[in-house]
């Protein structure tokens, strides 16, 4: 990895990368806290994409089927009212968020669209709706798992880069037994739809991943099933929290690390952030 060049010899741009996570905040306070953030970088000349875990899905769904239905909406109702927050308050904040019912789809990129702009966008299941276990953390039945897929471009410049955020099943080292099994084969699922999807991307495109892996970086199936090379970025934890929310990227000779730093949160993890600067791509030259 390239050490990185003082501000005023730059000709990259330079990229905040942060992994949030919502907590037991109400939309309000998340709304202000993010677009803080937002005016803050902007300041700086940098230009931010936040990745998001749990904005608007803070309770298991009950059993039956009418209040499953009840659950559902009021989950669809919630992650309206964190994006309405964020925007009001930082209109040039954009949220890349697929509408619908399912607790899933809930891994949102907040980006400024002053300094980006979206090339291309999906999100993909990596993990259905399943049975898990009573002992470990979230619903028994879990919920429907997505891996949000986006790649920007920086406005005005030949800089492009993918970025990938996910949340994955939680309790998947901490439990024993059958349900310590069934967590364990839907995180190796969802870990394997994350490497597949960084494999499959053109070597020319820097890759940059971040979200609540539900496990820290040193953990030894997660550094063995990372592919190769992958660099973790984001810093150790703060007093009190857990190193679960995790930022890295795949090493490329136009991408290097600028900063890195740790947001106070209310959540029982922290929420890392990286600053990185990429560098244009460069025009072919003409025959």
């Amino acid at each position: 990895m390239r050490r990185a060049t003082p501000s005023h010899h730059r000709r990259g741009a330079v990229v905040r990368v942060q992994s949030s996570n919502a907590g037991p905040r109400g939309p309000e306070a998340v709304g202000a806290d993010l677009a803080d953030q937002f005016n803050e970088a902007r300041k700086k000349g940098v230009r931010l994409v936040i990745g998001g875990q749990e904005y608007g899905d803070q309770e298991p769904a009950p059993r039956k089927a009418l209040k499953r239905l009840v659950a559902a909406w009021r989950r669809r109702q919630a992650r309206r009212k964190y994006a309405k927050a964020v925007v009001e308050v930082a209109p040039a904040v954009k949220v890349l968020w697929e509408p619908g019912s399912n607790p899933g789809r809930k891994t949102p990129f907040f980006y400024d669209s002053r300094g980006l702009k979206v090339v291309h966008w999906r999100q993909m299941i990596t993990r259905r709706l399943g049975y898990l276990g009573t002992k470990g953390a979230g619903p028994k039945n879990g919920d429907e798992k997505r891996l949000n897929e986006a790649v920007f471009r920086v406005r005005g410049r030949r800089i492009w880069f993918k970025a990938l955020n996910h949340h994955l099943t939680p309790s998947a080292f901490s439990t024993t037994g059958d349900e310590q099994r069934r967590r364990l084969a839907a995180w190796d699922q969802q870990v394997d739809a994350f490497v597949a999807e960084v494999k499959g991307t053109r070597a020319a495109m820097p890759v940059i991943g971040m979200g609540d892996w539900n496990a820290e970086r040193d953990n030894p199936r997660l550094i063995a099933k990372m592919p190769r090379p992958w660099s973790w970025d984001s810093g150790g934890p703060t007093k009190g929290t857990r190193a679960i929310d995790l930022i890295g990227h795949r090493p490329h000779a136009r991408v290097s690390i600028v900063d890195r730093g740790v947001m106070p949160t209310s959540s029982d993890h922290h929420s890392p952030w990286v600053e990185y600067e990429i560098q244009p791509k460069r025009k072919k030259a003409r025959r």
